[in-house]
């Protein structure tokens, strides 16, 4: 789980906060996330007899938390819908810029130019 959540911060291009070993739980909200679902979701509800059983808890859990929530600091809607509208801007305008270049590559002149 480790390495795929690596994976993404690398995906979405940011800057981790990571300790001398890059071992990303030195990040504060990592860690508050972990063991939020830690408490609310193992704890509580019982023992897993295997890691597999652990692990898709743990990712229903951090689905749930994904598209469920809605947060009120990012406009009272869940996460990944702000994901997904971030990646719809990027897209958009990827395609805009790439719209107004010529054959050549280069940026198209104006009429007036």
């Amino acid at each position: 789980m480790l390495i795929r959540f690596a994976g993404r911060l690398t995906e979405a291009e940011t800057e981790p906060s990571v300790g001398s070993k890059s071992d990303s739980y030195n990040n504060t909200t990592t860690e508050t996330t972990t063991g939020l679902y830690k408490v609310e979701l193992l704890h509580r509800s019982g023992p897993r007899k295997t890691r597999e059983a652990v692990e898709l808890t743990a990712l229903g859990w951090v689905s749930w938390f994904n598209h469920h929530p809605l947060l009120e600091p990012i406009g009272h809607i869940p996460q990944a819908e702000v994901e997904a509208n971030y990646r719809r801007q990027q897209e958009a305008q990827a395609k805009f810029a790439s719209g107004h270049r010529g054959s050549d590559g280069k940026v198209a002149q104006g009429a007036d130019a």
